[in-house]
């Protein structure tokens, strides 16, 4: 991802207290060839844990196809109130959009202790455009 660029993500937060697995890949939308896309294997998994300790597995979430430009065009489309005819939610209405989170596919898990970090020359070239983009815009 380049600075300016956007991520749809979609989190389902209905495991117990505790532990989420998170999984991310790529999905192309650009004009990219066939044999780009069933070669392109790029993932990247996490495993966030409370301070609080549970005995629960985290369950690693089902991806949808790597092309499945459907199931985002529908979860878009039906994103239309936050009340619905038939349910009536209880859903804040007050929502902090200030949120930048960055993704290093460098970062290797050990043990709950340690963790190993290793960078390749995207996540240079990443830091280095994004560096460039805060001193233009301050």
């Amino acid at each position: 991802m380049a600075p300016g660029e956007t991520v749809d993500a979609l989190i389902v937060a209905d495991a117990p207290p505790g532990k989420y697995y998170i999984r991310l890949r790529l999905s192309h939308r650009s004009q990219s060839t066939l044999q780009e896309a069933r070669c392109s294997t790029v993932a990247t998994t996490a495993l966030t844990k409370a301070q609080k300790q549970c005995r629960c597995q985290a369950l690693e979430p089902e991806m949808p196809d790597q092309n499945d430009t459907m199931t985002s065009f529908y979860f878009h489309g039906n994103l239309t109130s936050l009340r619905h005819r038939r349910q009536s939610p209880q859903v804040p209405v007050q929502v902090d959009e200030r949120l930048f989170i960055v993704l290093g596919l460098g970062s290797v898990w050990k043990d709950d202790s340690q963790n190993c970090n290793r960078g390749g020359i995207n996540e240079i070239l990443l830091v280095a455009t994004m560096i460039q983009q805060r001193r233009r815009h301050f």
